[in-house]
């Protein structure tokens, strides 16, 4: 997999100067921060503390100590993570394109996919400065202008043209197709249990759950042809009981308690 190419930073043309961010800088994710929602960004309450206006957080040092703490990273990182992962798309049952099925967390963190989502992160990083929302955007906001939020809505909308846009220049989709295609149990959380089935009576009853109680169950995969469903379940909710097949004895008296039953009936006619 290849890096971000040059620059090795962001440049930001002002007036009498040239401004370089590195990308490794702690800095240089701000431009990521101001285009999350409010319903993302309020995951790390602090950073509630950065002002909607970034000219004073990118020209002094007075707000370094949040954006310089190492959960300012984790949510800018998880954040972009999460909102990619929904937009890789992978092949179901029949080679048809679909979301991953089930919730990020039902995987385990060392599945290529979930590393991947992080991965793309620089170059979604890097798109936003190809596209009109990178530093020269932020440096450009005059002093007590504030950036609005994006809507959940609009972020969402942003986040998966961009991310179909990397996949597609990247030519990232034969590789997300063989790391699905190859997945293990071992890729998946130990914390739920699979569940599949083509009875209709437990089809009904998980279904239920799972629109009830949609954190602890999640239906991932169904074919309507064959009447299959498969079924994450979180692990403690589940449990099932074995029962010893019927003796011949025992099968012959269930078999004259039907007969004498129909021949009730059939005298009551």
């Amino acid at each position: 997999m290849t890096q971000p190419k040059d620059p090795k930073g962001f440049l930001v043309v002002l007036p009498g100067e040239i401004i370089e961010i590195p990308q490794d800088s702690d800095k240089s994710w701000l431009t990521l921060f101001y285009s999350l929602p409010k319903e993302l960004a309020e995951k790390w309450k602090p950073a509630f503390d950065l002002p909607r206006c970034p000219y004073e957080v990118l020209r002094t040092d007075k707000y370094d100590s949040i954006v310089c703490d190492d959960m300012f990273k984790l949510l800018v990182w998880d954040c972009y993570s999460w909102s990619a992962w929904q937009f890789f798309q992978v092949k179901d049952r029949k080679g048809n394109y679909r979301d991953i099925p089930g919730d990020m967390k039902q995987y385990a963190g060392y599945f290529p996919l979930w590393r991947l989502s992080y991965n793309i992160i620089p170059y979604i990083r890097m798109k936003f400065e190809q596209h009109g929302l990178g530093f020269q955007n932020l440096y450009n906001i005059p002093q007590g202008v504030e950036v609005p939020w994006l809507t959940y809505q609009q972020f969402s909308n942003l986040i998966g043209n961009v991310t179909d846009m990397v996949i597609a220049e990247e030519n990232w989709q034969p590789m997300i197709d063989a790391i699905w295609e190859n997945r293990t149990v071992e890729d998946y959380e130990t914390t739920s249990s699979t569940v599949y089935t083509h009875n209709t009576d437990l089809k009904k009853r998980l279904t239920a759950y799972a629109e009830r109680y949609p954190d602890h169950c999640t239906m991932t995969d169904e074919d309507s042809e064959t009447g299959y469903k498969a079924f994450e379940i979180e692990k403690g909710r589940l449990s099932f009981r074995l029962t010893a097949p019927y003796s011949e004895e025992r099968r012959r008296a269930a078999s004259d308690y039907a007969k004498k039953v129909t021949s009730f009936m059939q005298q009551g006619d």
